[in-house]
């Protein structure tokens, strides 16, 4: 009995908790929704407090994908922790693709003098990514703008490989992934996406220093999109995942961000992209020339 009762909350927890709730509710039907309630809150106000190069960082941890964010911040993707740290004190980054504000959130307490930008339209992560950021304090230094980026103005399907907070794997207006390849969309919405170069005219954001792009898929419908912005003088690098499988994209970046002015400092890959079986996916730097 006590393995059944243990695989039942483990594998079902849902389930327990309504069973429990309705045998309450006979006695207190005033606790209806209410257990459910406190679960949700409770799971939602965990904490994980992480130190790397001296500067605490706090992030919200529902679930297991979001510890693992977490406790990987300094190992994940060591590159682009190493490039926010090359950034002058008053710099404007733009992570776009921003998830739960990982990196946003290290930008803004590393350089409490510049400003970032998260662009990120699940709202699965959209709650985690303002939480975040308000948690570590930083909520003054960083505007969010839950629009997904793109090559042109128009409506389309935002579409969702993963119906978990944290996740990734997603992809606006197409129905591909990362690599090319037809993406496994389980939850799709419609939404209104931006070019870079309309959104900086018709909103008063400042113009980057740096931008990052981690958005699985579409990254050269995002360049596609920002030509005069990446002819801007001030914008001096861009940190940008490619998978090198998806070979028109990768021909695309190239073309792009080459017309631009710039070249390719480096390409590395942290522990999670190594660990991947065939992945050809870089984070490419390019600064300006």
């Amino acid at each position: 009995m006590k393995t059944l009762l243990s695989w039942i909350v483990f594998k079902s927890p849902g389930r327990f908790i309504r069973l429990w709730e309705s045998c309450l509710c006979v006695f207190l039907p005033r606790l209806a929704g209410r257990i459910r309630e406190a679960v949700i809150n409770d799971l939602m106000a965990l904490s994980e407090t992480v130190v790397h190069n001296d500067i605490e960082l706090r992030f919200l941890v529902p679930n297991s994908l979001n510890l693992y964010r977490a406790r990987s911040i300094a190992t994940k993707e060591p590159d682009t922790i190493s490039w926010i740290e090359s950034f002058n004190s008053d710099d404007v980054l733009w992570d776009i693709g921003a998830n739960v504000g990982t990196f946003s959130v290290y930008a803004a307490k590393r350089h409490p003098k510049g400003q970032v930008v998260a662009f990120e339209p699940s709202v699965l992560n959209l709650e985690l990514l303002a939480r975040n950021l308000h948690i570590n304090g930083v909520s003054d230094g960083v505007v969010i703008v839950p629009l997904p980026l793109t090559d042109n103005e128009r409506i389309a399907d935002f579409n969702m490989s993963y119906l978990e907070r944290g996740g990734a794997h997603s992809s606006f207006g197409v129905d591909f992934g990362q690599n090319g390849r037809p993406l496994n969309t389980s939850f799709s919405y419609r939404i209104v996406g931006v070019s870079i170069d309309h959104l900086i005219e018709m909103a008063p954001l400042p113009v980057p220093n740096h931008i990052k792009i981690d958005v699985d898929g579409i990254e050269h419908l995002i360049l596609a999109g920002a030509r005069q912005v990446l002819r801007h003088p001030a914008l001096r690098s861009i940190l940008i995942e490619i998978d090198e499988e998806f070979e028109s994209q990768t021909s695309s970046c190239r073309t792009i961000l080459s017309e631009a002015g710039f070249i390719m400092a480096r390409k590395e890959r942290g522990i999670e992209l190594e660990s991947m079986k065939d992945c050809r996916a870089y984070n490419q730097i390019w600064v300006r020339k």
